[in-house]
């Protein structure tokens, strides 16, 4: 095999075998290109349908071309073919061309344009510039009739071919040095279409088919392209995908070509890796990927197992196999190149929320892979360093640690875009920054105004008279019902009115970061009935003060609700308080200041967008309450059982018992102290415990 390899080689470095098709024009409907560079039609020039192979380029014989824009053909003395079809029934005085490419200057053979020489019907000429080829003579080819033309150059001999026949050879010492300036031009040379010489060369008549070769092809070849119009003449796989010398392919890709059009039913192996391919080695020094012997299909997944790594050149070469009755013949492939993408930029650590006393030093960090910049937005808007509440770290808007001052102005939801330059930006997770302060606290004293923020002032409703809101109801100044000390109470009567805060529904979506709501309850209500909620209609988001047969209940949704061993809608006042604290995922129930329930509350908290409700679970009115309600508040952060017992104690004078130990074996008595009236009990019984009864 190897000896084999290394024969076809070196065979191919200077024959066919290595000839690769870089334009081919088809001009059937446009300009577009079955292969290399499309066209583009200028001044005028046209489409047509009746071309040697669909359709074809029409040209006026006065100004218009077309112009392959970006590709300059072959430079210096390299080999190359050129293959065309021409329908004319003029040359111009001067000469015709038909195609070229190069320079406009007058260097030496600084030029390549191919047409008819002047004063002939019958005489192909390629103009070089201080020097030309010309073909022989004797078939007329301006005779409006359509002809196949083809010039080859294998760097040291031009061999001009007519309608699939040899048609004279030229060769000098100079040879061919073509300088590339200018994009390919059909339909003139290249001075007329992009320098300043005015001399008539334009073709007037019809071009198709044409097709521009790397390498100088054979009798044999151009014979083909003569018998088989729009076809090119291509031995081995072509036309790869991804495209030769591309970049930014994706990791995933597939690899894929065209079989040859010289014969069917070709096999295929297929070579592969990250090296440059060596071509004393058997397998090119790269990886056959279909060991198993040659495929039929013309594709194959290069790393089915994983992705291909980023930002890697890979090569691959497709060696074909031509049937034949003594055996296969090995055409062997060019090799071909791609780059993978960059690698994406991807966040693994996300900011954290934080709650924290005014004027703490905040730090949000993100950390990730691939990361070359970072955009820090808060409450949606970039931070682009005009905002003086916000000092960044480092310096800059770009760097994966922001830092600033805790403050009632810097309160907000963070989060960080990073990218590279693949421009595909990962976005962290939504990182919520607090003070621990008092949101917003209602007294009901009168109003529904809110004492921290007058944009958290309450709003009445009455789904049933949108348009006629009714009035807040008020229990009287000097009502003996009424909270003592705290004035005036609101009351719910159960008819799906209720209160809805206003200001921005993202006011309270601060909650997944912890926090505290506590109310004074005072009913007699059987079913359910919430006194604070802010939770989404259609789905489990939100948490709420509540109750269901007179058992009080906090909810966090999306995780089963806590509440009170024992009912509260006696008619008397109570203080209901939850609160969730996000670092130990704990939620809490506190009813009179003491801790009733608690539990963990590990499903995502994930925020809403309905405003917050007083008097009713949901902003349509459901789930109303029925009773009254007084001394609503609501804290960024979870409260301490020692601060919801002096809440409860402000108000009503009473201490609650919070001491863990209270209900202990310890406490006798059950006054939530243990001291020597209780050991004093233990004393008297010590040495009855084995009695019945005791």
């Amino acid at each position: 095999m190897k000896n084999l390899l290394i024969g076809w080689v070196c065979l191919a470095a200077v024959s066919l075998a290595n000839a690769e098709i870089v334009l081919h024009l088809p001009f059937d409907v446009d300009g577009t290109a079955a292969a290399g560079t499309d066209a583009t039609l200028v001044n005028g020039a046209s489409i047509v349908p009746e071309g040697m192979a669909g359709g074809a380029l029409s040209l006026d014989g006065i100004d218009d071309y077309a112009t392959t824009v970006g590709y300059k053909g072959m430079g210096g003395s390299a080999p190359r073919t050129i293959s065309l079809w021409v329908k004319t029934a003029v040359n111009q005085s001067a000469g015709t061309f038909f195609l070229g490419w190069g320079n406009t200057g007058t260097g030496s053979r600084v030029r390549y344009d191919f047409g008819l020489n002047s004063s002939t019907t019958d005489q192909m000429r390629l103009e070089l510039n201080s020097g030309a080829a010309t073909s022989a003579t004797g078939t007329t080819i301006t005779d409006d009739a359509w002809h196949h033309l083809a010039s080859t150059w294998d760097g040291a001999t031009m061999t001009f071919y007519l309608d699939g026949n040899a048609y004279g050879a030229w060769s000098d010492a100079t040879g061919v040095a073509t300088v590339l300036t200018e994009d390919i031009v059909i339909g003139t040379g290249i001075r007329q279409a992009f320098g300043s010489n005015t001399t008539a060369r334009w073709t007037n008549g019809l071009i198709d088919d044409v097709q521009v070769y790397d390498a100088a092809l054979d009798a044999t070849a151009i014979q083909f392209l003569y018998d088989n119009p729009g076809t090119p003449y291509i031995d081995t796989a072509y036309g790869p995908s991804p495209v030769d010398g591309i970049s930014e392919v994706a990791i995933d890709t597939l690899l894929s070509w065209n079989a040859p059009t010289t014969y069917d039913n070709a096999s295929y192996h297929i070579y592969f890796g990250p090296t440059e391919p060596n071509y004393v080695e058997a397998d090119y020094g790269l990886t056959l990927l279909n060991s198993g012997g040659p495929q039929t299909e013309l594709s194959i997944d290069p790393s089915p197992e994983a992705d291909l790594d980023n930002l890697t050149t890979y090569y691959w070469i497709v060696d074909s196999y031509e049937p034949n009755s003594t055996g296969a013949i090995l055409h062997p492939g060019k090799p071909w190149s791609f780059t993978t993408v960059t690698a994406q930029a991807k966040v693994e650590t996300n900011p954290i929320n934080q709650t924290v006393p005014d004027g703490t030093l905040v730090q949000l960090t993100v950390d990730g892979v691939n990361i070359t910049t970072w955009h820090w937005y808060k409450d949606g808007a970039i931070l682009d360093g005009t905002n003086p509440d916000i000092a960044l770290f480092g310096g800059t808007e770009t760097t994966a640690t922001l830092e600033f001052t805790a403050s009632l102005a810097g309160e907000g939801v963070y989060y960080c875009v990073v990218d590279n330059d693949l421009n595909s930006p990962d976005i962290s997770a939504k990182a919520i920054v607090m003070t621990q302060r008092l949101v917003e606290y209602w007294d009901f004293n009168g109003t529904l105004d809110a004492t921290v923020d007058a944009i958290h002032t309450g709003t009445y409703t009455d789904p049933n008279t949108a348009n006629d809101p009714p009035a807040p109801v008020f229990t009287a100044v000097d009502d003996a019902v009424n909270l003592p000390g705290k004035g005036q109470a609101f009351i719910f009567d159960d008819s799906s009115r209720h209160i809805q805060i206003g200001g921005n529904v993202d006011d309270f979506n601060f909650y997944p970061a912890g926090y505290t709501v506590s109310a004074w309850i005072n009913t007699a209500q059987t079913g359910y009935g919430a006194y604070v909620s802010k939770q989404a209609l259609t789905s489990s988001q939100g948490f709420l003060l509540t109750h269901n047969s007179g058992n009080a209940i906090h909810g966090l949704r999306g995780q089963a609700s806590l509440s009170t061993p024992a009912a509260i809608n006696d008619g008397q006042w109570h203080m209901v308080a939850g609160t969730y604290d996000a670092a130990s995922q704990t939620l809490s129930l506190y009813v009179d200041g003491i801790l009733v329930n608690s539990g963990l509350r590990t499903a995502a908290v994930t925020t809403n967008s309905e405003p917050l409700v007083l008097g009713a679970e949901l902003s349509d009115g459901s789930v109303d309450y029925a009773g009254l309600l007084d001394e609503v508040r609501i804290w960024s952060y979870p409260r301490s059982k020692e601060e919801i017992g002096q809440e409860y104690y402000d108000v009503t004078g009473v201490v609650p018992c919070i001491n863990d130990f209270a209900g202990s074996v310890y406490d006798f008595d059950d006054n939530c102290i243990v001291d020597l009236a209780d050991f004093a009990i233990f004393a008297a019984y010590w040495l009855d415990n084995g009695l019945l009864p005791h």
